[in-house]
């Protein structure tokens, strides 16, 4: 029986979320941690948890690569390599979500390898000199591919990718636009007059959406916290369960949760954090494609936000030819198939 292994980003929930379908499909091993080993567990998922291999510093113009990297080297556990590897070594196919330390190991070991990301442009986190170093980076992951591994973009095909501003123009050929791979078990589809406030991980730090969100009277909101209410403002565990039927969904720009929204067919109004260039990327797009509102958060207050909202639930009808696409283009069973004949 051929052996597979899943090598999946823990920064945050997306990643995890969306492989969720495709790992109950094809009951592979899956090495993670963080908040992507949390969200497997919950789901009774048997993960092989490793420590957090790196953290992303962000200061005011952006990734601070020097911070990063200290961060990096502090973190850095032979046991994590070690641990990892030895599950690798077992394996025919690994198939990394967005994992740049799965890719790594997994070319070190010549493992049949398919890579899942919505970004393939590493420069967009770097400016000046840094450029010059990434450029050896974007060397080996070129030629990580040119053996007949797969890079899989889990969104629409160019030039209405969400993620088009994060892909460069010269994509190894063995790239595949799988479509949306989104899992939306668990998310409530009855309507209801709230918006979702769904700001992820924490990187947005340049507004306070909780605060300008209590000052709009006028609308009921759904923000993450310990289970209560605070005058227009319902706090719950898990906000993304209630996305299916909201009025809008306020987003962070994260490629999973745009997804999600266009899978749900929701308005949305996306706020990235204004040094997180792929988010930033994201939220533009969604905003050239027409199917949905960006604001800068430095721009944000009570009516500039009630404007977005409301501009951006007259767009909802341009986002149902990109859900017809996406259902019919059914990005986790395509994935599915792309692992079983890659066996």
């Amino acid at each position: 029986m051929p052996e597979i292994s899943f090598i999946i980003e823990g920064l945050g929930y997306g990643h995890a979320a969306r492989m969720l379908p495709v790992v109950e499909k094809t009951g592979g091993r899956v090495i993670t941690y963080g908040q992507g080993a949390e969200f497997f567990k919950e789901k009774k998922i048997e993960v092989i948890e490793v420590e957090q291999p790196y953290d992303l510093k962000f200061d005011e113009k952006g990734l601070d690569v020097t911070s990063s990297i200290a961060e990096i080297l502090k973190r850095f556990n032979p046991g994590t390599l070690t641990k990892s590897k030895e599950t690798i070594e077992k394996s025919d196919l690994v198939v990394i979500d967005s994992s740049m330390f799965g890719l790594l190991l997994s070319t070190m070991l010549n493992k049949k390898i398919i890579f899942i990301s919505n970004n393939t442009d590493n420069s967009i986190f770097f400016s000046g000199v840094q450029k010059t170093l990434i450029k050896g980076f974007d060397k080996f992951f070129h030629s990580s591919f040119s053996n007949g591994n797969i890079i899989a973009i889990p969104d629409f095909p160019l030039p209405y990718s969400i993620c088009a501003k994060n892909i460069q123009h010269n994509i190894p050929k063995n790239t595949v636009f799988l479509g949306p791979v989104v899992d939306l078990s668990g998310i409530r589809k009855w309507k209801n007059s709230t918006v979702v406030i769904n700001q992820g991980a924490g990187y947005n730090t340049d507004a306070n959406i909780i605060d300008i969100a209590r000052k709009m009277k006028e609308y009921n909101f759904v923000a993450k916290g310990p289970k209560s209410k605070d005058g227009n403002i319902v706090f719950m565990e898990y906000v993304r369960d209630f996305m299916g039927g909201s009025m809008a969904n306020i987003l962070h720009g994260g490629h999973t949760t745009i997804m999600e929204s266009i899978m749900l067919r929701r308005p949305m109004v996306c706020i990235p954090n204004s040094n997180y260039q792929e988010r930033i990327n994201n939220s533009r797009m969604v905003k050239e494609l027409g199917i949905g509102e960006c604001l800068d958060p430095r721009d944000v207050n009570e009516f500039s936000l009630s404007l977005a909202i409301e501009r951006a639930r007259r767009l909802r009808k341009n986002i149902d030819p990109f859900y017809r696409v996406g259902k019919k283009m059914n990005g986790a069973k395509r994935l599915v198939s792309l692992i079983e004949s890659s066996l």
